[in-house]
């Protein structure tokens, strides 16, 4: 689950898009939902260069 933040393209968005978000989430090596959010994580902060205005809300959840 992310917010509108992480995809959406705009003023302090980082417009990943679904496709940008599915590419940084299956960087995660280790497919833990710890480390999918820190792979989209650094995705974001990539797009942006680190300046964010908006929300960017990354959640996964780990069933097991």
């Amino acid at each position: 689950m992310v917010s509108d933040g992480v995809i959406e393209h705009g003023e302090g968005q980082a417009g990943l898009g679904k496709e940008g978000l599915v590419e940084a989430a299956l960087r995660s090596q280790r497919g833990s939902a710890a480390d999918t959010v820190r792979e989209v994580h650094r995705a974001v902060i990539a797009k942006r260069g680190g300046e964010l205005s908006d929300d960017a809300t990354a959640v996964c959840l780990s069933i097991g």
